[in-house]
């Protein structure tokens, strides 16, 4: 899917961004096929595996241990779903996360393969912070990877 939205030329530049990158095979795939890539994982004995892995592989693939969520944002539980909880100031951030310098209005492409019950709250993230542009490329599940674009 990276390779066939790139080969289309869909997207706008360069920047990709792995919402709870895990091992950090799709961070890391993106840096092979010419991504500036990152990925955000909360999880320390994760990032640092995905880490080994862009080493393993010269890749400059950056990782990052923090909450995909930027600050101000949650996702609780809720009837059937779960909700997107909103910052209560809507005040611009310096940057999405403390560690980084950029913004996540300047990501070209997020990934993310949310649990189920998150689904409909990650596409309201992305909804809510990515730039006008911006892809998500979401995988729901076997045969269901879905491409949306903020507009």
């Amino acid at each position: 899917a990276l390779h066939k939205l790139r080969e289309d030329s869909l997207i706008e530049g360069d920047f990709f961004c792995e919402w709870g990158s895990g091992l950090g095979a799709a961070a890391c795939l993106a840096t092979l096929i010419g991504f500036d890539s990152i990925g955000i994982e909360i999880q320390p004995a994760l990032v640092a595996r995905a880490k080994q892995l862009a080493r393993d592989h010269a890749l400059s693939t950056h990782f990052i241990e923090n909450s995909f969520l930027p600050p101000g944002y949650e996702i609780l539980p809720a009837q059937g779903a779960n909700e997107l909880i909103r910052p209560t100031s809507r005040k611009t951030l310096p940057s999405a996360y403390p560690e980084v310098d950029w913004t996540l209005e300047e990501v070209d492409l997020f990934y993310v393969y949310p649990w189920p019950e998150e689904q409909e709250a990650t596409l309201e993230l992305f909804d809510e912070v990515a730039g006008d542009g911006a892809l998500l490329l979401a995988y729901f599940g076997e045969k269901d990877v879905c491409v949306y674009r903020k507009e």
